[in-house]
């Protein structure tokens, strides 16, 4: 029993050292590890201070570094930041620095450090625990060699200068970014090895050539693939289609021709398919309308014909749909106020975060990528202007169906998406009046309707978007009065230019309200007019009646006493009286 006892106690205390050693207490730095940072150190030019805290004993205490508290190895090593410039060889001569060998490094990270420099052979192979390495946003050269027999796990080395094919990449890859460099030649050689664990590979933005593999089997766990502005051509690989998991595909800018393959009706998460700029070829395909997580699909651009399917209007959650460009014909859907995304003003919270945290929540070390590097960047057209739009593509509301051949009314459920930001019609044969209720859509900043065959009057309503900032309404044939508002007004005139019955400001004003002589000024003109003539004739009248009268009295001395005689005899006759009233006052 005691010696029991004897034993539990030995096992506590046993556990109680093991706690505080692994829990509190520091391991001190391995002195050959901190020789070859302070190396490291002396190859970059820190005019800031960054890591003015590499001066001290201890490893842990320096900025960017991690140390194991079990074994004192530095385990990470990150410096994000753009106030320091460096390169990667870290002391002058042969640039070896002592990191290259013996290392226990996980995790390595330099984004946006103004690194310009060839990378280091040694860097490949600074650690074989290194798993995590992020280099992205520099000014780094030079070729990547095969990475097979590495640990890298995870890799960014995007927006850099890497020339040079694709390395083969670490069996187990998880997640692999190079996007933005100068990488050419075929990507055949991912096809050699089973990438079971793959799950985001951006290659955009390269010289990358060829046609695109058709080995997709080997990756079955990919959701998220952009090969988008690259030289590749030919059709798209039947094999994409067994990626259940695919959410996002962008192919965008690229020369591919052919039809959609039926086989990606099969994947059924795909939220986000970019595909402009290529020769696609056929008829929308209808099952398009299966993908009930759909909320952007970018088809503009090719060559693809015939009508746009009702199919289309089941999916609920689209917020960007971008037809334009193509050799569409038929009349627009009438369903379109199934686009329940659109008519609302929110943000949308349907899109699947699941596979966005399934990536990020087993690799804490991953920076917390924005919404452009998961989701992906859209290159929106407005008036031939590409605008890119990456965080903030969440609140993008679009529809583009322009330059196609579409015809018909424009119809009325398109009232119903209030929270849509941008419509363009323009370059159609779209016929008859703008919807009336043009003004419920409250959220537009856009509306290009431009070269069609539209009627009758500019809908007042359309005065009641107060967050309208670009319209173009020309070369049509609408008339009347254009509404009178201060936006509406603002607009150049070319935005309602070549409208032959159009009238109004900014334009040249409506007839009636062309300015005409004054009915008062008229009637002042009429009266000024009459008493010119009452004048006229009064003086007229003085002249001849005055001398008609006293002249004749001047030349008749018998009608000039006759004339007088009465006044004389009444002023006689005042005068007797007067004289014999005062003559009564005085005697009285």
């Amino acid at each position: 029993m005691i010696s029991d006892q004897r034993i539990a106690i030995k096992f506590l205390l046993i556990v109680l050292v093991c706690g505080f050693v692994s829990g509190d207490a520091k391991v001190r730095c391995i002195e050959r590890e901190r020789g070859a940072l302070l190396g490291f150190k002396n190859g970059l030019i820190d005019d800031y201070g960054i890591l003015s805290s590499w001066l001290s004993d201890e490893c842990y205490e320096w900025y960017g570094v991690e140390c194991s508290n079990t074994t004192g190895h530095v385990i990470t090593l990150q410096l994000n930041t753009t106030y320091y410039d460096g390169v990667l060889q870290g002391n002058e001569g042969n640039g070896r620095t002592g990191m290259q060998n013996n290392w226990s490094l996980e995790h390595m990270q330099f984004r946006r450090a103004n690194i310009a420099d060839e990378v280091p052979a040694w860097l490949w192979s600074v650690s074989p625990s290194l798993t995590n390495l992020y280099l992205s946003d520099n000014q780094i050269t030079g070729v990547v060699p095969n990475l097979s027999s590495t640990s890298i796990t995870s890799i960014d080395l995007s927006n850099n200068n890497i020339s040079g094919p694709i390395p083969l990449f670490y069996a187990s890859s998880n997640d692999v970014m190079m996007s933005g460099n100068m990488l050419s030649g075929s990507i055949s050689s991912i096809c050699s090895v089973d990438y079971e664990q793959f799950w985001f590979l951006d290659l955009s933005n390269n010289q990358l050539a060829g046609e695109i593999p058709n080995c997709w089997k080997k990756m079955p766990n990919l959701f998220y693939l952009n090969l988008a502005y690259n030289r590749f051509w030919g059709e798209i690989p039947l094999s994409l289609g067994s990626l259940q998991y695919l959410t996002a595909l962008q192919l965008r800018g690229n020369s591919l021709s052919g039809e959609f393959p039926s086989t990606l009706r099969r994947c059924h998460n795909l939220q986000l398919v970019v595909v402009a700029g290529n020769g696609l070829t056929g008829d929308i395909p209808t099952w398009f309308g299966e993908m009930n997580q759909m909320s952007s699909l970018n088809l503009g651009r090719n060559k693809l014909h015939g009508s746009i399917p009702v199919d289309i209007c089941n999916l609920i959650h689209i917020r960007i749909l971008d037809l334009s460009r193509n050799n569409l014909s038929g009349k627009i859907p009438n369903c379109f106020n199934n686009f329940t995304s659109m008519a609302k003003n929110s943000t949308p919270t349907h899109l699947s975060r699941l596979s966005y945290v399934r990536i990020y929540r087993y690799n804490p070390y991953l920076p917390n990528v924005s919404f452009k590097r998961y989701f992906g960047y859209s290159l929106i057209t407005w008036k031939d202007q590409e605008s890119e739009y990456g965080k903030n593509l969440i609140f993008l509301k679009l529809i583009d169906l322009s330059s196609n051949r579409l015809s018909g009314n424009i119809p009325n459920s398109f009232s119903s998406m209030r929270g849509l930001v941008s419509l363009n019609l323009s370059s159609n044969s779209f016929t008859g009046n703008i919807i009336p209720d043009i003004g419920e859509m409250k959220m537009l900043e856009c509306l290009d309707l431009s070269n069609n065959q539209l009627i009758g009057k500019i809908p007042t309503s359309l005065a009641q978007l107060k967050y309208l900032s670009v319209l173009d309404l020309s070369n049509n044939s609408l008339s009347g009065k254009i509404p009178t508002s201060t936006q509406l007004q603002g607009f150049n005139a070319t935005a309602y230019a070549e409208n032959k019955g159009l009238c109004g400001l900014p334009l040249a004003l409506c007839p009636e309200h062309i300015l005409k002589p004054s009915t008062t000024n008229l009637e002042k003109d009429s009266n000024f007019s009459f008493m010119q003539e009452v004048g006229i004739s009064m003086g007229f009248g003085f002249i001849f009646g005055f001398w008609g009268v006293f002249g004749t009295f001047i030349l008749k001395k018998s009608w000039r006493i006759a004339f007088f005689n009465p006044f004389d005899a009444v002023g006689d006759w005042f005068y007797v009286r007067t004289a014999i009233f005062v003559s009564k006052l005085k005697r009285s």
